[in-house]
């Protein structure tokens, strides 16, 4: 297993590797350059406040490796529009996506609703949209955390 945790400031990063399977604590943080970001298939873990205050990042997408989403990992990327999660993620953390002030647009591929903490969105999901899978909407809007949006 090959963890990433070499600490890079101010780059141009827009595609990981596919050797990496978990992206390690604070990686990332404060990472001003970093505007896009596609996650390689191979990673399983994304680890606590990695993407925090990466200002201006726009977009993630998710691959469907990933199983957890751990506590402030993409906490005041406030340009963070849009957001694509996985059908394998079963836990999102705490503030994970917490003061994404921006992010309007969350697309939830999964069937079966993750485990998401109550402040996984912290405010956002009151002036957002969520999109879920033909045939989830009803269980989506019974689901704490995912019934606010």
């Amino acid at each position: 297993m090959i963890t990433f945790i070499m600490i890079l400031m101010d780059i141009q990063l827009n595609t990981f590797p596919g050797s990496i399977t978990s992206i390690g604590t604070d990686v990332f943080s404060q990472c001003s350059g970093l505007t896009s970001l596609t996650i390689a298939g191979s990673v399983s873990s994304i680890g606590f406040s990695v993407f925090a205050q990466c200002r201006s990042l726009t977009a993630v997408t998710i691959p469907d490796a990933v199983e957890s989403i751990r506590n402030y990992a993409f906490y005041e990327c406030s340009g963070l529009s849009s957001e694509t999660i996985c059908k394998s993620v079963a836990s999102i953390g705490v503030n994970a996506f917490g003061e994404c002030v921006s992010l309007t647009k969350v697309y939830c591929n999964a069937m079966t609703l993750s485990e998401a903490d109550k402040g996984s969105f912290f405010d956002n999901a009151l002036n957002g949209t969520l999109y879920v899978p033909k045939g989830s909407k009803s269980a989506y809007e019974l689901a704490e955390v995912w019934e606010n949006f």
